[in-house]
């Protein structure tokens, strides 16, 4: 999706212009959820008021507010420096009396052009799956391709009742798809999730609920997410493409 040239804070539909939503991002990151809370709680302080798109909170409050040491915090913020997203400006001054350089709170820099980037990657990983999974559904055997597509091309007019297996079954696969993702639990944020999870497998990563840690990506495991999460438009991409398949392949 190309970037609107009139907001340069604008990525994939989505507006960078207030600390909670530059939190948000924190989803996108290629790294630990750890590391993602660090990147939230320091995205929280960062000043876009005055445009310069910088923080200056201390170790002491950054570790009150993740429940960390001071030593994991500095871990974590090397982590953000190595994948681009921030910059730290150390900041202190001498002394007068004992010429002595004395540190204070250090100001962080946040790299939008950088995270917009990883919110791009994610955003293009979410549609690839889905694309991934609509031609899974629209694809029949591959030894049969083109004779279904005859087949298809001479029913086009005159659809019978004899229609060819293959296909039928693809429509049923799709509106059974359909059917599941529309009565998925929807969850208002990750704590509802978390708590009503039960058996199931909770994703943090894209906040969907899963019947199964290894079904994650899989529209059929997906039984459940969070609202305005990944993995809610990925559920909305699914269902938009099944909606397309049927509409197209089943009988007039």
């Amino acid at each position: 999706m190309e970037l609107n040239t009139k907001d340069p804070l604008n990525t994939c539909g989505f507006q960078i212009v207030t600390s909670k939503q530059l939190q948000a991002t924190a989803l996108a990151l290629n790294t630990s959820d750890s590391v993602r809370e660090t990147y939230s709680a320091l995205a929280s302080f960062c000043d876009f008021k005055k445009g310069t798109h910088t923080a200056r909170p201390s170790y002491a409050t950054l570790c009150e507010k993740t429940g960390k040491c001071k030593r994991t915090m500095i871990r974590h913020i090397q982590a953000l420096v190595e994948l681009g997203v921030i910059s730290v400006q150390h900041m202190g001054y001498i002394c007068p009396r004992t010429l002595q350089r004395r540190q204070t709170n250090n100001i962080y820099h946040f790299n939008l052009t950088k995270i917009r980037g990883y919110c791009r990657a994610l955003s293009a990983g979410v549609k690839s799956v889905a694309k991934f999974v609509y031609g899974k559904i629209t694809s029949c055997h591959s030894h049969k391709s083109l004779e279904i597509n005859k087949q298809i091309n001479q029913k086009q007019t005159n659809r019978s009742s004899d229609a060819d297996p293959c296909l039928s079954n693809d429509v049923k696969e799709a509106k059974s798809l359909l059917m599941q993702l529309k009565n998925a639990l929807v969850c208002k944020d990750k704590n509802e999730a978390w708590t009503k999870r039960g058996r199931r497998y909770f994703s943090n990563d894209d906040g969907g609920l899963y019947i199964h840690r290894t079904r994650v990506n899989d529209p059929r495991g997906l039984v459940g997410f969070v609202k305005n999460s990944p993995a809610h438009q990925f559920a909305l991409d699914v269902m938009g493409s099944c909606e397309d398949y049927i509409s197209k392949k089943s009988p007039i």
